[in-house]
């Protein structure tokens, strides 16, 4: 999309890639377990965790809702409690919809932060 382009240090990183596989002896497997494990514990597992505990907190309010409405339609309940509860549970819902979303872009978002933060 012309958004990004190779530098002439890229060109030459770029050719000298295969050279590096076939040299990499097990006194520098160290480097390259080190860098993979620095990379997997970046910012976005964060993340997803956070989104993941806010979705259960959602969805323990969604139940909880759920259960008042239910009590109100069979035990009596007052018109204001039943919108209440409903409104509860549209609101949480949509909320938990959103974060569901939010999971598929997380990785990518969070890369793009993490490369502007680690400049």
């Amino acid at each position: 999309d012309g958004l990004y382009r190779l530098t002439p240090l890229g060109a030459k990183a770029l050719n000298v890639l295969p050279t590096l596989s076939q040299d990499v002896d097990d006194g520098m497997l160290h480097y390259v377990e080190s860098a993979r494990s620095t990379k997997q514990g970046l910012l976005h597992p964060i993340a997803k965790g956070l989104i993941y505990i806010v979705i259960a907190a959602n969805g323990i309010v969604f139940l909880a809702a759920l259960v008042f409405f239910i009590m109100a339609l069979t035990g009596g309940g007052g018109v204001l409690t039943m919108l209440l509860t409903g409104a509860m549970m549209l609101v949480t819902g949509v909320i938990i919809w959103v974060l569901v979303g939010w999971l598929r872009t997380v990785p990518e978002f969070m890369r793009r932060l993490e490369r502007k933060i680690l400049k």
